[in-house]
């Protein structure tokens, strides 16, 4: 029996410091992968890849600035518009709008007057709905200014597949 207990204490020395080694290499371990891990989430922070979805990745985001960066071309819609409006008296007026487009596009400038007589079509139509009264005003120009944006893109992505236009601005407003 007392040769069991010298047994038991020099084990127990001996095994007391080999579990001390081997927690502090799991400790070790575990704090390796615990660095690991914070280390790989910031990195995928940064590069948006960690973005809550429907949210666009950093990515998306430098590609959608870098064409925002390219120039801007503005096409002119050549010649001006003149178009008949009505007054709410009944009596009839002219209405003469010359408008330039913008794009961004490489090949932007070509596609719109590629697709001129639609777009007219459509600007002559919209034009000649207006009144004296809802021009007059500048709330009412810029309506129509949008109109004409909404007019010109939907014409635009139906041909191409893409919003080509980027705005529509109107270079002179006449009513006679």
């Amino acid at each position: 029996m007392a040769e069991a207990e010298e047994a038991a204490q020099e084990d127990g020395p001996k095994s007391s410091s080999s579990m001390k080694m081997i927690l502090l290499i799991v400790g070790g371990v575990l704090l390796l992968v615990f660095i690991s891990m914070g280390l790989t989430f910031a990195m995928l922070k940064s590069t948006g890849m960690l973005s809550p979805p429907g949210a666009h990745p950093a990515g998306a985001d430098a590609a959608k600035d870098k064409d925002k960066q390219k120039p801007a071309v503005y096409v002119p819609l050549e010649p001006a518009f003149v178009v008949n409006i009505k007054e709410t008296s009944g009596r009839m007026r002219f209405l003469q709008v010359r408008m330039d487009v913008m794009t961004r596009e490489e090949k932007g400038a070509e596609v719109i007057k590629t697709h001129n007589s639609a777009i007219r079509n459509a600007m002559v139509l919209l034009l000649s709905t207006q009144t004296v009264e809802g021009l007059s005003a500048n709330e009412g120009k810029e309506r129509l200014r949008a109109a004409a944006l909404e007019e010109v893109q939907k014409i635009l992505e139906a041909e191409t597949g893409k919003k080509i236009v980027e705005g529509a601005f109107f270079n002179s407003i006449v009513m006679q």
